[in-house]
């Protein structure tokens, strides 16, 4: 969250904003297919869960789709996100830790806002 698109305050809200509206559309979708995904782990080793990191990247280009589709469409687009956040799924083990190191600080953020010439 710390790459912000812009100086000033209104493009630091807006994506903000755009950062909650694209977890909440993928929590909806994921809700969705819960119930599939306990059926899958009654016969796998593991309980399973879904990746969310992979399928936040596949929610990430298809997110302005929704709004520039006519319904049948996106009705469309969801039910492939369904299926691929299916296969996303994978098993979830247990008691595995393992400890971040926060000491080092000498990686920057790159600034994504460029100045115009």
């Amino acid at each position: 969250m710390e790459n912000f698109s812009g100086k000033s305050v209104k493009s630091v809200y807006q994506d903000f904003y755009v950062k909650v509206l694209s977890k909440n559309l993928t929590c909806i979708i994921i809700n969705s297919v819960d119930n599939e995904i306990e059926e899958k782990s009654k016969t796998c080793k593991h309980s399973q869960k879904v990746n969310f990191l992979q399928v936040v990247t596949k929610m990430k280009n298809r997110i302005c789709l929704f709004f520039y589709r006519s319904s049948d469409e996106v009705k469309k687009i969801v039910n492939s996100l369904q299926e691929c956040f299916y296969k996303l799924s994978e098993g979830e083990r247990k008691g595995r830790k393992f400890p971040r190191n926060f000491d080092n600080k000498t990686s920057k953020f790159s600034f994504e806002y460029k100045n115009s010439a």
